[in-house]
């Protein structure tokens, strides 16, 4: 990525984060009019004139931004920001039907959500957009307690989430919380399904940044899916990726293991199967790591389709301290990409799953990562 196109990136992230706050319509528009084709700036922008009570603006906003987020292909992000003008402005049958055409046409990134929200019908869209909630938290809000039960899907449309794993004490009077296990944008929340199954939450939830999400209330979906069967075969097939590790790994690597949410610089070479032809290189910096993988923020999209020829490609990860001190490389291979937005771009993040490693490099791993959590 170049400084120019950094620059700008941490321009729109500060904006559309909160860090940089503007309170002014005027002054929100002559950003606009140096990032015009941003969709997070404009929704930033659409829930500023919320706040100033310019609903119709707003609504045109909101729309302005859902169909910038549909070019890039955010279909989850869109759907957020329609829910938000549909909320101000009752669509008519062709709003809604121009908006089902319009996600039809996109091609989104393989995620969740577009295996839950494919090749449903217009009348199964609609009911799912009717029934949901668009739910904006701070950092730090607790979504789901451990040991309450589990009572709704979310789909996490922007920020990050927590899951923390928690366990009751020996004593059974306090609770034992673990390492916190980082949900991405795209991703989901809750196991409310199969519906007969009762299940309480092993994991208090938390945000770990401002975040946005989409919630869908059992009951609700319990009610769409005797309408609609179809829809539950959709949900069943989501919660089979989440179960399955070899249908998708993603969430399994995430999930199953102990990570440390700390920032390294890092390289990737992926080996091709025919010998004799140089190894891909692609850079990034480590968004998470554990002793059984890592994932790596490739801080910008290096591919335009996902890469599902690299799956299951030998992989060679090398981590470095910031100051280039220590360094680590460590064998593993390709077993999940994702496509994610950040500061309204999209960017592609590898996750790497790593060979049984010996004591002594495991142990190098740990003192990198404890070094990182304590601060280089």
């Amino acid at each position: 990525m170049d400084h120019q196109t950094d620059k700008k990136a941490n321009i729109i992230k500060h904006i559309t984060d909160g860090t940089i706050k503007i309170d002014s319509i005027q002054e929100f528009q002559a950003i606009l009019d140096i990032f015009p084709d941003d969709p997070s700036l404009h929704k930033a922008f659409s829930d500023l004139l919320v706040r100033k009570k310019s609903f119709d603006a707003a609504a045109e906003s909101y729309k302005k931004a859902t169909d910038l987020y549909l070019h890039s292909g955010m279909i989850l992000q869109a759907i957020a920001s329609k829910i938000m003008e549909w909320n101000l402005s009752k669509p008519t049958n062709q709003d809604a039907w121009g908006f089902y055409s319009s996600l039809r046409k996109c091609n989104p990134p393989e995620t969740p959500f577009k295996k839950f929200f494919e090749k449903m019908t217009y009348p199964e869209m609609v009911s799912i957009l009717k029934n949901s909630e668009y739910v904006r938290l701070p950092s730090g809000k607790l979504i789901q307690k451990f040991g309450e039960m589990e009572e709704n899907l979310y789909f996490i449309v922007s920020g990050t989430v927590h899951e923390i794993p928690s366990q009751s004490s020996l004593s059974g009077k306090e609770i034992v919380r673990k390492t916190p296990i980082p949900v991405f944008e795209n991703d989901f929340l809750g196991k409310i399904y199969p519906f007969d199954k009762k299940n309480t939450s092993p994991s208090d939830v938390e945000t770990a940044t401002k975040s946005e999400l989409i919630k869908l209330s059992k009951d609700r979906l319990i009610g769409l899916c005797k309408k609609y069967p179809d829809i539950e075969m959709r949900l069943n097939h989501l919660y089979q990726l989440r179960s399955d590790p070899d249908k998708d790994s993603s969430s399994q690597i995430v999930r199953k293991v102990t990570r440390y949410k700390i920032l390294m610089n890092a390289s990737v070479d992926i080996f091709h199967d025919e010998s004799g032809v140089s190894p891909m290189v692609v850079n990034g910096t480590t968004s998470d790591i554990s002793l059984g993988g890592i994932c790596i923020d490739l801080e910008t999209k290096f591919w335009n389709d996902p890469p599902l020829h690299l799956i299951g490609k030998t992989a060679k990860t090398k981590i470095s301290l910031p100051n280039e001190s220590l360094s680590l490389s460590i064998l593993g291979k390709i077993v999940w990409f994702k496509q994610v937005s950040q500061g309204g771009k999209i960017v592609d993040i590898l996750g790497v799953q790593f060979k049984e490693m010996p004591p002594k490099l495991r142990g190098i791993l740990l003192v990198m990562a404890n070094i990182m959590n304590e601060g280089v």
